[in-house]
């Protein structure tokens, strides 16, 4: 995590250099329009939701973590699910789990951060749905925690795949708001949790998310 910390300070230095040169050009020009001023502020607005969620990510990795501290795997798949529905719902979009995780099972970790991995990877999933098409969650454990999300969404060009987990990367022509920094931050994540992330997608028909990562039960560490 501490090698990520100053990735993430770096990157406030380009929204804001951004803002910086916007409202120069802007104060050079002897006449300026209402129109020039809006589109000023509309995007010193966007600059300034990316800065935004730059400091979260740095303030959510400087969450407080202990070695020993579990994540109830079970318990935050819920809340998440709880607090992505409504979305869901807004575009008649279910979400469909199959569930088959031991009820002592646990990982170690961040449990804010794990959450917010989580919830950035079904909140893409409906952002980038159809509306009435379905999201289906496949939860389990075998040799270790397997959680693989799929949609029916407007899919990734094969071209783009490599690129997907850069931060402030965005697809071309998605056509839909965003900074640029969730699955930057779910990959930081599953890295710090040791795990492993798969994508494979296709343009027109959807994403498939897989997410791997090692595990153990209270009963091995009672």
């Amino acid at each position: 995590m501490n090698t990520s910390l100053p990735i993430l300070a770096h990157e406030l230095k380009t929204p804001l250099a951004t803002i910086q040169a916007m409202i120069e050009v802007l104060n050079a020009q002897e006449h300026k329009s209402i129109e020039e001023y809006e589109y000023t502020m509309m995007q010193i607005h966007k600059h300034m939701k990316r800065m935004q969620d730059i400091i979260e990510l740095i303030l959510n990795a400087k969450a407080s973590f202990n070695e020993d501290d579990e994540i109830d795997v079970d318990e935050i798949i819920g809340d998440v699910l709880q607090d992505v529905q409504a979305k869901a719902d807004a575009k008649m979009i279910p979400i469909l789990i199959t569930n088959t995780l031991n009820r002592d099972l646990s990982i170690k970790g961040y449990p804010v951060l794990f959450y917010r991995a989580l919830y950035n990877l079904l909140e893409n999933a409906i952002k980038y749905s159809t509306n009435h098409s379905k999201i289906e969650i496949e939860i389990r454990q075998d040799k270790c925690l397997s959680i693989n999300i799929k949609d029916q969404g407007i899919g990734i060009d094969p071209k783009e795949l490599s690129n997907i987990f850069k931060p402030f990367y965005r697809c071309a022509n998605e056509g839909v708001e965003g900074s640029g920094l969730g699955l930057y931050l779910v990959k930081m994540v599953v890295e710090m949790h040791n795990g492993s992330i798969d994508i494979s997608s296709t343009p027109k028909q959807g994403t498939r998310i897989q997410l791997c990562f090692p595990l153990q039960s209270h009963k091995e560490t009672s």
